[in-house]
């Protein structure tokens, strides 16, 4: 019962390259999903990568935190 736990990465240098980095709650769930939190010195979004949160019933959504020093985004997604 309640909420997803968060999700945590700390890197120096993180890509999403065409994969998710997701938390989700699904129908019947009764907490939403979790927050993320994303650290790193160099984060790149390419190639369709995804960085979601989603509720898939009446709960929110969790939070997306993103903390980098430089920030790429590149690509469909």
């Amino acid at each position: 019962d309640g909420d997803a736990g968060a999700v945590v990465i700390r890197a120096g240098d993180l890509a999403v390259d065409g994969g998710r980095v997701s938390s989700a709650a699904q129908v019947g769930a009764t907490g939403g999903s979790g927050a993320l939190l994303l650290s790193a010195e160099r984060l790149r979004v390419i190639g369709g990568g995804e960085i979601t949160t989603v509720s898939n019933n009446p709960n929110p959504a969790g939070l997306i935190e993103i903390l980098a020093g430089e920030l790429t985004l590149s690509g469909s997604g």
